[in-house]
């Protein structure tokens, strides 16, 4: 049976480390966890907040791509993430499902939920610690000298630093 690895990326500018804690917790405990990045902070981009963000990648173990969503959805909310707060910026915690595939055989095919994060600091720091073997396969990658300025100017710290 060939196994199917999502990589998440969960962001938070607000509780930040609180949130990130909970919903790694509430992961690990619902899907089995291959693979976790350091910590990163990032600003804030396309928003008009200030605010950094801390983001963490996560690459889960889980079959059905659907429960897995709505599982991200239930651990935002417990989190107390809402509408009215992320439209002002402050995100308690989000949970995006970047792309899917397989962890033993990256030349293997791979779905991309969410092409256009790819490129973007917060999510290319914490993914090419992570799953750089498959990031330098997607069309939508950084170029190698914007690759270098991400992880430059990304900062990376250890969740236990934070706590």
């Amino acid at each position: 049976m060939i196994s199917t690895h999502h990589f998440l990326l969960l962001g938070s500018n607000h509780d930040a480390v609180d949130s990130m804690v909970a919903a790694l917790f509430a992961l690990r405990s619902n899907t089995f966890m291959r693979r976790r990045s350091s910590v990163y902070q990032t600003p804030a981009e396309g928003l008009s907040t200030s605010s950094h963000y801390l983001n963490i990648a996560v690459a889960v173990e889980f079959d059905d791509t659907e429960a897995l969503w709505t599982l991200c959805k239930d651990v935002e909310r417990a989190a107390g993430r809402s509408a009215a707060d992320s439209a002002r910026g402050q995100i308690a915690l989000d949970i995006d499902l970047v792309f899917s595939g397989n962890l033993e055989d990256p030349s293997a095919a791979m779905l991309i939920h969410k092409p256009k994060m790819i490129g973007l600091a917060y999510c290319y720091a914490p993914m090419a610690e992570i799953a750089l073997e498959f990031l330098l396969k997607m069309p939508t990658a950084p170029a190698v000298a914007e690759r270098s300025r991400i992880l430059n100017a990304a900062e990376r710290f250890s969740l236990g630093s934070l706590l």
